[in-house]
């Protein structure tokens, strides 16, 4: 029955369907489903995401560690792991902007007790450290010495190790080691580690803290070469361009450092370039708000003295026990001396004396010098012979200790020191500077002895040529004069100053046509000048040249002269009445010229250059000899002599030249046996006051000083500098002296 339904079944769906059935559908064998994976955590993700960055030395990726390391600490703050992680992202970020993270350090606390954390903190203290004391080491040393030389060159002479001073300590260095060896797993650390014990560090690859510490001992210019060419593969660009600039501040060169580091500045390297650029305020402002690191000590002292008020030295008093740089010492014993503080200047000096070679023995004794203790001050500079000073600062010593000499009376040795000054150091400002006192002084020998010194080294300088002919023609050596003037023209030397020389000589050697063409040329070169002319006309009455002779004193005359021009001129009218032809040759007009010759005679003594000597019964005047009215010539010369002598022993003197055409009243030089001299006041000193009365120029000099006497006192407020500047002021009570023992 059972078949029988089944094919009625089957015949049926036939009947109701053409089509044949479908083949039997296969169900697909699904795989066997594996298991969800777990969850990853955020500090595991963290950790994938700086294993990264680490490998690939991304910003971005250290970035984005952070930011997961973040989300892990959000979901456990007790996570030390995490607090790890993000200390070394965000302080390798630090790093590429080249400033110090404090988030850093607040991690890294929150995973103490982690190896690697305490590697990472050796890390920090590391390159934070170098920051806070000037660079890496060597270069704070280096950059505080080449600040302290170009702020104040004298402290190169002071043998300061700065290096060991701004150096970490050892015991510094020892625990940053101990740090590092905590993560002995971790290559960079132990890398670092190496490089710090001085052994061999493997290739720092894109390390560039490794790369600056292979740089750190080499020379600048192959250093900055190595770090530049780091910065094309590193990220730590901030931190490679401070150490760049770090090499190019020890070198000196700050303006190049301080652009160097734009990027990532650093407070105490730019301290260092306004320090070297003389800008004391601005580096205090800046190292007010930096620690107190010896490199930061040692900026603030200098700067304080480059402040130099009462107030900036009083201030570094309380620095400087802690500063252990000699120079110091020095330098506020200098400034002291430039605020006349006599006990403190000599303390200073006295204590910085042995350290600081010639310089500081020198400075010593110019403090005595300008204290006025002069024996202690010429034994001082004695000693300092031995201590083979520079030619500077030897220069210097031979100036000052021929001062000394010359105060003491000791003019002959004082003139060879000052001699040996320019022969040290041979400069036109030194050579103008002693030239005027030794002509003031009348030293013609020691006038020679510079020009001859000069000529070789400055040989188209007119007035060292002129100084040496008038120097020789004062020694009476006439034909020297001559020919110095001669071949000095022959070089095409301005010869405006010298030609007189060269005509005066001339006239004593009797070569008259010679010191008429002298002369002549004198007159062509300075034509609103009557000098040439009265001597030319001199000249042509030795040759007879009357009418000429006339009409050049009579023009030199016009053109207004004085002192010995205008007697010579008189003297050429003289000798053209005497012996120019008359309008005729009565008795009456030869006894007119001849009493015209004593008019311009005694016109001549009455300008009071004249001296008897002067008067000779020689050529023009011959005819002259045994006259009533030649006689009362040579009585009215000897009387205005008197006269004069007279009136120079009752006028008190200081015995000082001085010239204000620079807008002060500077002295140019002294007298011999003048109070101004026995003072110590010496060229170059700028007259400030007299008497308490403020002077501007030296026609206040004269004002104040009219009416003195021998043996008057009078006190003299003057300025000196002591080096380029720095200046004192000095105060002198001078003892005046006769006017007639400084003309002898």
């Amino acid at each position: 029955m059972r078949l029988i339904a089944a094919l009625l079944t089957i015949l049926l769906a036939v009947g109701c369907d053409s089509k044949p059935p479908p083949p039997a559908q296969r169900m697909p064998v699904q795989p066997p489903t594996a298991p969800p994976p777990p969850k990853v955590g955020a500090r595991e993700a963290a950790e994938g995401i700086l294993a990264r960055a680490e490998q690939e030395r991304s910003s971005a990726l250290y970035n984005q560690a952070a930011e997961k390391f973040g989300e892990a600490i959000a979901a456990n703050s007790t996570d030390a792991a995490a607090y790890e992680g993000r200390a070394l992202a965000r302080w390798r970020m630090s790093l590429a902007r080249g400033a110090a993270d404090p988030a850093v350090a607040e991690d890294l606390k929150a995973a103490e007790g982690r190896p690697k954390a305490a590697a990472i903190k050796a890390l920090v203290r590391l390159v934070d450290g170098a920051r806070s004391r000037g660079g890496w080491d060597p270069l704070p040393g280096r950059i505080l010495g080449a600040a302290l030389a170009r702020a104040f060159p004298e402290s190169a002479a002071f043998p300061s190790d700065l290096g060991m001073m701004c150096a970490r300590s050892e015991a510094v260095v020892k625990e940053i080691r101990e740090g590092l060896a905590r993560a002995p797993d971790w290559p960079f650390a132990a890398a670092v580690h190496a490089a710090l014990e001085g052994k061999t560090v493997p290739a720092p690859g894109r390390e560039g803290l490794l790369q600056i510490l292979m740089a750190a001992g080499k020379p600048t210019a192959e250093a900055t070469a190595a770090l530049e060419k780091a910065l094309s593969d590193c990220p730590e660009q901030g931190l490679l361009m401070q150490a760049q600039a770090q090499f190019l501040a020890a070198d000196g060169r700050f303006d190049d450092a301080v652009r160097r580091s734009v990027v990532a500045p650093m407070s105490l390297l730019k301290a260092a370039a306004h320090v070297a650029a003389g800008k004391p305020a601005q580096a205090l402002e800046i190292l007010e708000k930096e620690g107190d690191s010896p490199f930061a000590r040692a900026l603030r002292c200098v700067a304080l003295l480059q402040t130099n008020t009462e107030a900036s030295l009083a201030e570094l008093d309380k620095h400087l026990e802690t500063t252990p740089i000699p120079w110091l010492r020095f330098e506020r014993g200098v400034r002291r001396l430039a605020a006349g503080n006599k006990e403190g200047a000599l303390e200073d000096l006295r204590a910085a004396a042995p350290q600081g070679g010639a310089t500081s023995a020198a400075w010593l004794g110019f403090a005595l010098w300008h204290f006025q203790d002069l024996d202690a001050a010429a034994a001082e500079l004695a000693k300092t012979a031995e201590l083979k000073p520079g030619p500077d600062l030897a220069a210097v010593i031979h100036e000052t200790a021929g001062y000394i000499l010359m105060a003491k009376g000791e003019d002959d040795p004082g003139v060879d020191r000052l001699v040996k000054a320019l022969e040290t150091k041979p400069t036109r400002e030194l050579f103008l500077r002693l030239a005027g006192l030794l002509r003031a002084d009348r030293r013609w020998k020691g006038l020679k002895a510079l020009a001859m010194v000069m000529i070789p080294r400055t040989p188209t300088d007119q007035a060292v040529w002129t100084s040496k002919a008038e120097a020789c023609f004062w020694l009476k050596e006439h034909e020297e004069a001559a020919e110095t003037v001669a071949f000095a023209m022959g070089q095409g030397v301005d010869a405006r100053e010298m030609l007189r020389w060269r005509g005066h000589a001339l006239e004593d050697l009797g070569r008259f046509q010679e010191a008429h063409d002298a002369w002549d040329r004198l007159a062509a070169l300075q034509p609103h000048s009557g000098e040439g002319l009265a001597h030319r006309a001199w000249m042509k009455t030795k040759l007879a040249r009357w009418e000429e002779a006339k009409a050049d004193a009579e023009q030199g005359i016009a053109k207004g002269l004085g002192g010995w021009s205008m007697a010579v001129a008189r003297f050429a009218l003289a000798a053209v009445c005497a012996h120019g032809a008359a309008t005729d040759e009565s008795a009456e007009d030869r006894a007119a010229q001849r009493e015209g010759a004593f008019e311009h005679l005694k016109q001549a003594v009455k300008s009071g250059a004249v001296e008897p000597s002067d008067l000779k019964l020689e050529g023009a005047f011959a005819p002259f000899k045994d006259s009533a009215e030649w006689k009362e010539v040579l009585e009215a010369a000897a009387k205005k002599q008197g006269e004069l002598k007279d009136e120079a022993k009752k006028s008190g003197s200081m015995g000082l030249w001085m010239d204000s055409s620079a807008g002060k009243v500077e002295v140019t030089a002294t007298y011999r046996k003048s109070a101004g001299r026995k003072a110590g006041i010496v060229p170059g000193d700028v007259i400030l006051e007299l008497d308490g009365k403020r002077i501007i120029e030296t026609g206040d000099v004269s004002g104040r000083m009219s009416g003195r006497n021998p043996g008057d006192t009078v006190k003299v407020k003057f300025e000196r500098e002591l080096r380029p500047g720095l200046k004192m002021k000095l105060e002198r009570e001078l003892t005046l002296g006769s006017r007639a023992v400084i003309d002898e």
